[in-house]
């Protein structure tokens, strides 16, 4: 009777590591991954690629490669160094008209205009052309309170001139010296940023 005793133990056991087996199996289905960190560590042979989506501040050395379409910003006056034959596109200075008019100024008189806010711009120009070569007309350029220049036109037509921004309001003052008759001035002055 032994040998019946001996295989019906064995069955007993095999089926009780079966059912073992299958809770564990089930059990491990149920619960939850524990988290776990991972470090990936590349050489710098061979670095990891990355893609930036938005805007990134990047510091240090940047290698761009291949043809990049690059919009970029820089600051702090870095080095900067191309190779190749790269293209680059510097956006042009944009210009504004600050004063555009045309005026009668009459003999011995004068016509101011209004002091105009110049700190946007690194540069103003003053463009003023008159209908009469033989008058006395003078232009009395003012930033702030101060007179920084006098045009004389003296027998000119034209005359235009340009001033790095000395401060931060800019204003012209027309004035018909001489003679009895009126002259017609067209007075422009541009900002440039």
């Amino acid at each position: 009777m032994r040998p019946r005793c001996t295989v019906t133990l064995a069955l007993a056991a095999l089926l009780s590591v079966a059912v073992s087996s299958v809770r564990a199996a089930d059990d491990a289905v149920r619960m939850p991954p524990t988290p776990s960190s991972v470090l990936v560590v590349n050489p710098p042979t061979d670095p990891v690629k990355t893609t930036v989506l938005g805007t990134a501040n990047v510091t240090g050395s940047v290698t761009l490669q291949g043809t990049p379409s690059v919009n970029a910003t820089i600051t702090n006056t870095p080095a900067v160094t191309l190779t190749g034959t790269p293209t680059v596109a510097v956006a042009p200075k944009s210009t504004v008209t600050e004063i555009q008019a045309s005026v009668t100024v009459p003999a011995f008189g004068e016509h101011p205009f209004p002091f105009f806010d110049v700190s946007q711009y690194e540069e103003v120009r003053v463009a003023v052309t008159i209908d009469d070569p033989n008058s006395q007309m003078v232009v009395f350029v003012h930033s702030g309170v101060h007179a920084i220049d006098t045009i004389e036109m003296n027998g000119k037509l034209n005359e235009s001139r340009n001033y790095r921004v000395p401060g931060s309001i800019f204003s012209i003052n027309l004035y018909n010296g001489a003679g009895s008759e009126p002259v017609e001035v067209r007075a422009s002055v541009f900002g440039r940023e």
